[in-house]
């Protein structure tokens, strides 16, 4: 196990005065730092010495923020390495460059140390967890008893278990390995479990660890204290494995990112975004929250959350125009929104709701209210989607060949138009590859049509392997095929052309070593003005490559 102290963070900063403060945060920290500039030669430094966590700004000075990123993590030693990207709430909008999958977290600037402290702390506890084979879980229970049940059924659920007799002894175990559960008893000597759970959720260290109470007495006050210190779960004992196993699936789900969804809760009531953030938490929802609209902003320009749960009125914003601007953006037009309102806020609350918010919630509401609105939607969400996604697929095998794989004739009849139209607006051009497999009767009449086909599948590979990046492969009929190039002129298009047929002659197909040529016909717009006439002049070139004597490439 990696020790908890030995955090190697690396921070990108051009700025001197921005990179003093970083230094003078971490200088008493249990976080190991080194800043290096944007530039390339000092990126290529950080990647000799692999860091567990790397902050980078939004806008870097000296080169783009998703190349550094890419560099990064393209680096195998980088692997398992966060990355944290700053940015400031001005600053908000994020080049559309960033691939999001490669964000882990996101440090909101100005920051103060907490701020740092928190983000990286929640950093470490992924790494540490991500560096374990087996999900790590502390038991603090002064009964022996309790104890050897709790670590066995835990181990039963593919845990590693360690143990504490009192809070107190609880408290230092978990601030050392920082597990990635916590199960407590509540009357204890010493330090009781509510005063561990207080204890816990002050630290930032540890206030993100999920906490299961389990105890023979559980009563609405121990429920509502318990809650107010960061408890996810109570269960009652004697324990039940169903139940146990149950929490601790949800729990860990959540922690690993979760297989529910993510959420934003936007809420400038700290109390009541607790709340709402510990229930998403119990029922397997990731959640990140932001107390004002430019907040909200910085966030949504590197995530994509699943759920917006958004409160009617905040500090620089108003929930209607809020939630028009969310429904204006084509990237979260899948996303649930909730309202979250006083009862007195029923008109805007109505407003919101024409501007397609999802759901509302009137404030008090229970934390039931919550976990059924948000599961109801979330499992609307995913019906939807797998519904899209079915939907997407028979689309894709409606325009498919089924013997090649390559997209078929309707395709090429459907989208050679529309590409020559974008070619027109843009003032590019659209080369065309025609290709015809060089006396294929003969293969099939000396070897089979199952052989043939198999020549036909293996031929189209070789196409597709050699155009899928710079354009779309289609099967155009029989043993012809055929490609577009967008923005590939005559010459570009003639030379992708003599790579394919230079593939094709080199190689053999089959476990009969058959050699197959073929015969390429180019031609490209803007010359032939149309998709007939594209189409006619490469099927003219086909003809004069295979009159001159096959295998060869031969254009307009």
């Amino acid at each position: 196990m990696r020790d908890p102290v030995s955090i190697q963070v690396a921070v990108i900063e051009d700025s001197p005065m921005v990179a003093r403060f970083y230094q003078a945060y971490l200088a008493d920290s249990d976080f190991s730092v080194q800043v290096h500039d944007s530039s390339p030669e000092s990126v290529a430094r950080l990647c000799d010495t692999p860091a567990d966590v790397v902050i980078c700004p939004a806008f870097p000075q000296f080169q783009e923020g998703p190349v550094i990123a890419s560099t990064i993590k393209a680096d195998p030693r980088f692997r398992d390495t966060t990355l944290i990207v700053s940015t400031s709430v001005e600053g908000h909008a994020l080049s559309g460059a960033w691939d999001l999958d490669l964000v882990d977290g996101l440090l909101i600037m100005p920051f103060e140390r907490e701020d740092l402290i928190q983000v990286l702390e929640q950093a470490k506890r992924r790494s540490l967890s991500s560096a374990r084979h087996v999900p790590l879980a502390v038991v603090v229970d002064d009964s022996a008893t309790a104890r050897f049940v709790l670590q066995k059924e835990m181990e039963g659920l593919n845990f590693e278990v360690r143990t504490a007799v009192d809070g107190q002894e609880g408290l230092a175990l978990i601030q050392e390995i920082m597990p990635d559960l916590v199960l407590t008893d509540i009357e204890m000597p010493r330090m009781n479990g509510l005063e561990l759970c207080n204890a816990l959720a002050n630290d930032p260290k540890t206030s993100q660890i999920p906490i299961v109470v389990i105890s023979s007495i559980i009563n609405d006050a121990k429920v509502r204290g318990g809650f107010g210190s960061g408890v996810i779960n109570f269960l009652k004992k004697p324990i039940n494995p169903a139940e146990l196993a149950s929490a601790v699936a949800s729990l860990v789900g959540a922690d690993h990112l979760t297989r529910r969804g993510t959420a934003l809760l936007v809420e400038d009531d700290l109390t009541a975004a607790a709340v709402i953030r510990k229930e998403l938490t119990r029922i397997g929802v990731h959640s990140n929250h932001c107390r004002t609209v430019a907040e909200l902003e910085t966030y949504l320009a590197v995530s994509r959350p699943d759920l917006i749960v958004l409160d009617m009125v905040l500090p620089d914003g108003r929930g209607p125009d809020v939630c028009q601007s969310l429904r204006g953006r084509p990237d979260l037009a899948g996303a649930t929104i909730i309202i979250l309102a006083e009862d007195q806020d029923r008109d805007a609350m109505i407003q919101c709701l024409q501007h397609h918010a999802d759901d509302y919630l009137i404030k008090p509401f229970t934390q039931e209210e919550i976990r059924v609105r948000v599961e109801t939607h979330l499992r609307n969400k995913k019906l939807h989607e797998e519904l899209t996604q079915r939907n997407r697929i028979l689309e894709s095998l409606a325009y498919q060949d089924s013997l090649t794989g390559l997209m078929n004739r309707r395709y090429l009849d459907e989208g050679l138009p529309r590409e020559i139209d974008l070619a027109r607006r843009n003032g590019t051009s659209l080369g065309f590859l025609l290709m015809d497999l060089d006396h294929f009767k003969r293969v099939n009449d000396t070897y089979g049509h199952q052989v043939g086909d198999d020549i036909l599948r293996l031929v189209a590979a070789e196409i597709q392997g050699r155009t899928r990046d710079v354009g779309v492969a289609c099967r155009y009929g029989g043993e012809e095929m055929c490609v577009m190039l967008p923005g590939a002129s005559l010459v570009k298009a003639r030379e992708i052309a003599e790579r394919i047929r230079t593939a094709c002659e080199k190689q053999t197909f089959t476990e009969l070593r058959i050699r197959q040529t073929i015969s390429i016909g180019v031609s490209a717009f803007p010359e032939p003005s149309g998709a007939y006439s594209l189409i006619r002049d490469a099927d003219q070139a086909v003809y004069r490559a295979k009159k001159n004597g096959r295998n060869q490439v031969a254009s307009t």
